[in-house]
């Protein structure tokens, strides 16, 4: 034993080096399988790398902040309706006080301004915060200082800047501490510069970054408990869970509820970390299509094995010389693992050249709702498990066929025969059987998500994109603070814009389709309306200049639209159809009256009816809904919506300048077309179904290739008994059947396995589908279908070919 060891010691890197010689001439030899081999191991681990890349700068890497765990985002909820909302300002000032579990809470709110320091407005997303918010996160500024606690709600002229807005729009400048900026015309000093990797975001799952941040208003001290603006960020203690934290504040929540039952009965808080917060609904899908990635990995490695087993059964004959002249099983096992090592390896190599292609368009269609998209690339540690992923492949499924040549018998290899010899062994067949479930289970998933999809862009989404132009406004200037200046400004807009060649209708909206919407309780006059706010509908509610029912393409169900009669103070309305059906079903709501809130003189007419249209997007449906005009609820940030008759984007220019002639401090942001818009909002949908599309294809040619292989195998190693056969009578339809027949049992039993399989994994893709169910029995019969269809196909091309061979010839070369 010990002069084995020796041996190993002294001998060990020059057979290694030997080895690795041998196995790189071996493989030259055959170009064909290596290239094989290292394709397959390219296109499964390549395609993970590129996924994994975006899942680790998205989900895995730490967020820039000190124990990032520890940060919460606080929400308003009501027991009595779903979702969840801002905060108002005296419940904030209230957790914050009654709170056990949290070291320090900070409020924000959402600022669309604008740097006027030049000659062209730059519009700049920032936001209005408590200084104790960079307390909660924990970090310091580059240069100077954040907000000091004198200066909160104090309409302090002072601001602290992003890194790269303080790179991008002040030239880096060493000396900015000081200097007077220009916001929305107003003079703003310069106090502090967050570092580099800083980042925050707006907790809205809309991606927007913060790029500049000052105090609160000292108008929000004026805010009642009734009004909900302040999302409320959160550093727990040391050591306090999150679960301990949300018992924490449904404490302060019916404390509150006991305090304020006037606003606060109904009212609770949801904790959520602050991760989850920033990545939503994201996350799901990432790791959909990592999983898809790593189905194809597995039935790419399927078939490695396979091409590695099949290889093996071919070199019996030199193993078994090998071994009579004197080398030692382990010894030609050494010597196969490093031919699949260096074939990994090489494998690996490409994969990372594979990764950097894929990434690339991955990342040209990512959603920019994805929080630090930007930050995605092959970075060392994805490089590193990329290779490692490679080799590991390699061995793993080179070991079998190593050891199979061990076991060899060296008088039946030496004359050809034996087990082995020909139809792949079991190994073989049951890779193919795994290869087919594998792949049925992500064509099946995809099937369901391409259909989900299609009937999504198919339905009717109650508007007209085409030929349509939005752009926002914010009127966030202090000279906007009277509601008479906002009024004023859309009064001298509106006809300027809807005077543009090309524009058939100038309108204007506080809420896009799809983005999101406000809802308040309602009274209806005449009827007896509960004294609890809370048991009276509930109505979502959007502010419009114009007829922008005309404009937004919204069909009009009966009586007139909004227009500039109703803009500027008649007290009237248009509802959707969803309202009208359920507080007027069984009359016309025409000159019906109701009111938000509890004010009865702000009584709202009816005056028309017009089509449902989703406030939050089709995957969440239509909800009761009224269009209000402007005057009475004067919101500042407003979207512009152009109806055209020439392209959309020609009138970016006209419009821009319109809007700088009725203020030249007025920026224009968030310029998109019609199907602009639509995309974005399909976008995150639309790229996971794209990804795991070209998945699945990868993952069915994997499989036919697989199954193809295994029978043409078996062809090639049983022609002399398929001879036998033919010159004992049989004919040809007799061997087609009988190739038939051993593939479609493989094909059968894959099938089979793979229907258990997409019935247990489908509910995994649940949250993705719309309008179709998990275990939909059309899509799953397709699927089986298409699978079988296309392993008769791979089975036919070697079966057919089996039918040629002449019995005499088959015989002659055995």
């Amino acid at each position: 034993m010990r002069h084995w060891r020796e041996r190993i010691r002294r001998n060990g890197p020059a057979d290694l080096l030997f080895d690795v010689r041998h196995s790189a001439r071996t493989l030259r030899r055959s170009p064909a399988f290596a290239c094989t081999v290292v394709l397959l191991v390219a296109v499964g681990v390549g395609a993970n790398s590129a996924v994994f890349s975006v899942l680790k700068a998205v989900l895995l890497d730490p967020l820039p902040y000190p124990e990032p765990t520890e940060l919460a985002v606080l929400w308003n909820t009501d027991v009595q309706r779903s979702g969840r909302g801002p905060a108002a300002w005296p419940d904030y000032v209230d957790w914050r006080a009654l709170s056990r579990s949290f070291e320090e809470m900070g409020a924000t709110w959402t600022l669309r301004t604008s740097i006027t320091d030049g000659d062209v407005p730059e519009p700049v997303y920032g936001a209005s915060v408590t200084s104790s918010m960079f307390d909660v996160l924990g970090v310091e500024p580059a240069l100077g200082r954040t907000i000091l606690p004198e200066e909160d709600a104090t309409d302090a002229r002072v601001v602290v800047l992003s890194h790269e807005l303080w790179r991008t729009q002040y030239g880096a400048d060493p000396d900015i501490l000081g200097r007077v900026t220009r916001l929305d015309g107003e003079p703003f000093t310069v106090v502090g510069v967050m570092p580099e990797d800083f980042f925050m975001m707006a907790p809205w799952g809309d991606g927007r970054l913060y790029r500049l941040w000052k105090p609160f208003p000292a108008s929000v001290l004026d805010r009642g408990r009734d009004q909900h603006s302040y999302p409320v960020y959160g550093r727990m203690r040391e050591g306090v869970s999150l679960d301990a934290a949300r018992q924490d504040m449904e404490r302060v929540a019916l404390s509150l509820a006991e305090a304020h039952p006037e606003t606060n009965l109904s009212k609770r808080v949801l904790v959520r970390d602050l991760r989850g917060v920033l990545v939503g609904d994201a996350s799901g899908g990432l790791i959909l299509v990592l999983g898809a990635a790593g189905m194809v990995l597995l039935i790419a490695c399927g078939n490695v094995a396979g091409v590695l087993l099949a290889r093996g059964a071919r070199r019996r004959r030199e193993v078994a010389l090998r071994t009579a002249l004197g080398a030692g099983p382990g010894r030609i096992v050494r010597q196969l693992l490093t031919e699949s090592a260096l074939l990994a390896l090489a494998g690996g190599a490409v994969a990372l050249l594979l990764s950097f292609w894929a990434l690339e368009v991955m990342r040209s269609g990512l959603p920019s709702t994805l929080p630090r998209v930007e930050n995605t690339s092959l970075d060392v540690t994805v490089m590193a498990l990329a290779l490692l992923a490679s080799l590991l492949t390699g061995l793993a499924f080179g070991l079998a066929p190593a050891l199979q040549a061990t076991r060899v018998g060296l008088t039946d290899a030496l004359k050809g025969t034996g087990e082995g010899a020909g139809g792949g062994g079991r190994a073989r067949k049951a890779f193919v059987v795994a290869q087919l479930a594998l792949t049925l289970m992500l064509v099946h998933g995809t099937a369901l998500l391409v259909g989900s999809y299609s009937l999504l862009r198919q339905r009717d989404q109650g508007f007209d994109p085409e030929n349509v132009l939005t752009m926002s406004v914010s009127l966030s200037s202090p000279s906007y603070d009277d509601e008479g200046a906002r009024l004023a400004f859309f009064l001298e807009l509106m006809p300027r814009l809807a005077d543009l060649p090309g524009v058939r209708v100038a309108a204007a909206v506080n809420r896009l389709p799809f983005e999101g919407g406000t809802n308040d309780r309602i009274m209806i006059e005449g009827r007896e309306n509960p004294t609890d706010p809370n048991e009276r509908p509930l109505v979502e509610r959007k502010t419009v200049v114009g007829d922008y029912q005309s404009a937004m393409g919204i069909p009009l169900g009966e009586g007139r639209a909004l227009d500039e009669r109703d803009a500027f103070g008649v007290p009237a309305t248009v509802i959707n159809q969803r309202m009208a059906d359920r507080l007027w079903p069984d009359e016309s709501p025409l000159g019906k009256r109701f009111s938000f809130g509890d004010e009865p003189g702000e009584w709202l007419t009816v005056v028309g009816v017009v089509a449902d249209v989703s406030p939050w997007g089709p995957e969440w449906g239509t909800l009761p809904e009224a269009y209000r005009p402007y005057a009475l609820y004067p919101s500042r940030t407003m979207y512009l919506v152009l109806k055209t008759d020439v392209p959309p984007s020609s009138l970016v220019a006209a419009a821009r300048r319109v809007v700088g002639e009725v203020d030249a401090n007025m920026a224009v942001r968030e310029i998109r077309t019609g199907a602009t818009f639509m995309a974005e909002h399909f976008a995150q949908r639309r790229l996971v179904t794209l990804i795991t599309g070209v998945f699945a294809v990868l993952a069915l040619i994997l499989a036919v290739a697989g199954i193809y292989g295994i029978i043409a195998y078996y062809v090639t190693e049983h022609t002399y008994a398929l001879g036998v056969r033919m010159a004992l009578g049989a004919d040809r339809v007799r061997v087609l059947r009988l190739i038939l027949g051993r593939g479609l049992a493989l094909a059968g039993a894959g099938v089979g396995l793979g229907i258990v399989g997409a019935y247990a994994a489908a509910h995994i893709a649940e949250s993705f589908l719309f309008g179709l169910g998990p275990t939909d029995p059309w899509f799953l019969g397709g699927v089986v279908l298409l699978l079988l269809s296309v392993s008769v196909a791979a089975i036919l091309l070697p079966a057919r070919r089996a039918t040629m061979v002449h019995p005499a010839q088959a015989l002659r070369a055995e």
